[in-house]
């Protein structure tokens, strides 16, 4: 896969055509592969991402309040201790959408047939409701942010790779979209694991200024701005795990997630996504929802390295280091559960200075 080029540039020079080049096809940005993995959670997030991450997992981190006002009993009938309505439970596990019912709790003790989670029947003895071990989640993601480009390297005609890093400025902004899948089991009450896969369309606007010495005699320089516009498309894969915890109505949960994202380079554009987030768990009415706030990293440094044959010129050999500008970002999210199959969940993510994310999307687990 090549990268597709077009722009313009608003003045001319001899060597106007190599910076322009470092600016069409070396400066390609990272954030398509963040965006797809920077993901609300149902329960908190993933938008990372990615979608990303930004990227930034998709299934639900249902993580409430745990109460129980009759006793418990063993098999045999006999009580084993008893707990006053308002007291919460003493361990942290991911608990329920909502407060247990009769029918509820009968149901939350039922073994699922996978015997996931292990250590489940702990939790639910323990008062909480776990989700459904299975989960499916589709999510679309959007990120726009800047991009920060430290050096860009050109080769022309088999030479090795120079920088031109010395007379040109770059600034880029890139905006993704993704569409993302994920599967995810949950292994133990507190323990999530996914592996995702989706494809993103990645458009980038860069600007080029570029100075050099003034022809003959005359001293000083001149400078000439270049405007390009890129857009690359590709497939990106990764997997990832949450871990989480709740007391009464409130919940704390971390994520992380690897992804690669092939983008027609040489090598692969790779992100790390870690991120936490803490919120409350309950009713709006009889709505029942999860509320949270938190902060993702995105870790996703990359060199995109390439090679395009350019009429009368020949091979000609293109690097770039480029990764985020403002790699910290805030997260804000909401998740409701129509269903006990079905949850619908969003978050949105800033830095006050150049990232917009937002992530939506729909959960069934079974």
């Amino acid at each position: 896969m090549k990268p597709r080029t077009h722009g313009n540039r608003t003045a001319r020079h001899p060597r106007a055509w190599l910076v322009g080049l470092a600016a069409l096809l070396a400066v390609q940005t990272w954030s398509g592969a963040a965006a797809a993995t920077e993901r609300p959670s149902a329960g908190s997030s993933d938008v990372d991402v990615l979608a990303a991450s930004g990227l930034f997992a998709l299934s639900d981190k249902e993580l409430g309040t745990a109460r129980a006002s009759a006793p418990l009993e063993s098999e045999d009938g006999t009580v084993l201790r008893s707990r006053r309505a308002e007291d919460p439970a003493p361990m942290l596990y991911l608990a329920a959408l909502q407060e247990r019912t009769a029918a509820a709790a009968t149901a939350a003790q039922e073994r699922h047939w996978s015997g996931l989670p292990f250590l489940g029947e702990m939790a639910t003895r323990a008062g909480y409701e776990l989700p459904l071990p299975f989960g499916v989640t589709a999510a679309y993601n959007y990120v726009a942010r800047d991009i920060e480009v430290t050096d860009v390297r050109v080769g022309v005609e088999g030479a090795p790779p120079s920088s031109v890093s010395q007379v040109a400025d770059f600034k880029a902004r890139s905006v993704v979209d993704a569409g993302v899948v994920k599967l995810d089991a949950w292994l133990l009450p507190f323990l999530d694991l996914y592996l995702l896969g989706g494809y993103i369309k990645n458009v980038s606007d860069v600007n080029v200024r570029v100075t050099v010495q003034r022809p003959g005699p005359l001293p000083g320089t001149r400078q000439f701005l270049i405007k390009a516009r890129t857009e690359l498309e590709g497939f990106v894969g990764g997997g990832g795990l949450s871990l989480a915890g709740g007391w009464r109505q409130l919940f704390a949960m971390v994520d992380v997630n690897y992804t690669q994202t092939d983008l027609g380079f040489d090598d692969r554009f790779r992100a790390l996504i870690a991120s936490g987030r803490v919120g409350w768990n309950g009713k709006v009415g009889p709505i029942p929802l999860r509320l949270w706030a938190g902060a993702a990293y995105w870790d996703t440094k990359n060199t995109a390295k390439g090679t395009v044959d350019i009429p009368d010129v020949g091979p000609v050999r293109f690097e770039a280091d480029q990764g985020p500008k403002h790699p910290w970002n805030a997260v804000v999210g909401v998740s409701s559960a129509i269903h006990r199959h079905l949850e619908l969940f969003a978050e949105y993510g800033f830095n006050a200075a150049d990232v917009t994310f937002f992530a939506g999307g729909l959960t069934v687990r079974f």
